[in-house]
């Protein structure tokens, strides 16, 4: 009698902790992941008769992902190069931001006649706040490994600006990206 009224118990307790779990899954739903979406252009550039001088970052948002591309305005102001961010890093809590991003903005002389694309490679970390892209940028040319890092503190706008890329999602969008980049994207 001792051992069925212990295994009541037992089973009573069990009984309780799956009701209670089950209740706590119900009660607590899961946050609806956002759909995709352009969250907009962000940018400092400045425009003269026939140059553009600055940089622009566009950014779209699929779910909890955060992916764009980054677009450094140094002359001509068209076909502008671009590179597609990497290492994004976005906590909407503390607004921090990151990401680094690869372009070849111009060519560097070999000698004997050669040149080739630059390996520029851009890293930034600051935050986004709204209409603001704040922080550091920190530039160097890969493919010239004694340069030093130059740094730039910047103060990237919200623009009215329409998306590069038209797109409903993620898949779309980075097919849509790499054609881009094929022509203005990096040429390392």
């Amino acid at each position: 009698m001792k051992q069925a009224s212990s295994f009541s118990s037992v089973l009573v307790r069990i009984v309780a902790h799956v009701l209670a779990f089950a209740i706590l899954v119900t009660a607590t739903k899961a946050p609806a992941l956002e759909p995709f979406r352009f969250i907009g252009e962000f940018s400092d550039v400045r425009h003269t008769a026939e140059h553009a001088y600055g940089y622009t970052v566009q950014l779209w948002q699929e779910g909890n992902q955060v992916f764009g591309l980054f677009s450094d305005a140094s002359g001509p102001a068209e076909d502008l190069p671009a590179g597609l961010l990497e290492n994004v890093q976005f906590n909407p809590s503390t607004r921090r931001f990151s990401f680094s991003a690869r372009l070849s903005i111009g060519v560097i002389y070999l000698g004997q006649g050669k040149q080739e694309p630059t390996h520029d490679y851009f890293s930034f970390k600051g935050s986004l706040n709204g209409n603001l892209i704040s922080g550091v940028l920190t530039h160097v040319d890969r493919l010239q490994p004694r340069s030093e890092p130059s740094t730039k503190r910047l103060r990237l706008q919200k623009t009215n600006n329409p998306a590069m890329i038209e797109s409903n999602h993620y898949g779309d969008w980075k097919q849509r990206a790499e054609q881009l980049l094929s022509t203005r994207g990096p040429k390392w």
